[in-house]
């Protein structure tokens, strides 16, 4: 998009925001020793949308559904049945993957 912004005060943020994606993208490859960026979108996208947004004073997440951003295994198809025996990262990652394979 090209032209003047509405308020010209606001294209610095906007710039600053934007500029976090990729340095938390390069701290995500870092922390998870991998080339592969695209990995770390879906959880950059998260923390982006879950931070309180001082402007809003609520997250984007919240201020768009209306509610908080539920991450974690309560929201994931398995049920408690399913991962309440899982001992190691690896151990729910075969859980997940073959209950996403039955889907």
């Amino acid at each position: 998009m090209h032209g003047k912004p509405r308020y010209s005060q606001s294209q610095g943020s906007v710039e600053r925001s934007n500029q976090d994606v990729p340095d938390m993208l390069v701290a995500w490859m870092s922390d998870n020793n991998t080339k592969t960026w695209s990995e770390g979108l879906w959880f950059i996208q998260s923390k982006k949308n879950q931070a309180l947004h001082s402007g809003i004073k609520t997250s984007p997440y919240e201020a768009t559904f209306g509610t908080a951003q539920r991450i974690g295994l309560g929201d994931s198809p398995l049920t408690e049945d399913m991962y309440s025996s899982v001992k190691t990262e690896e151990e729910l990652e075969q859980l997940f993957n073959a209950g996403m394979n039955n889907s």
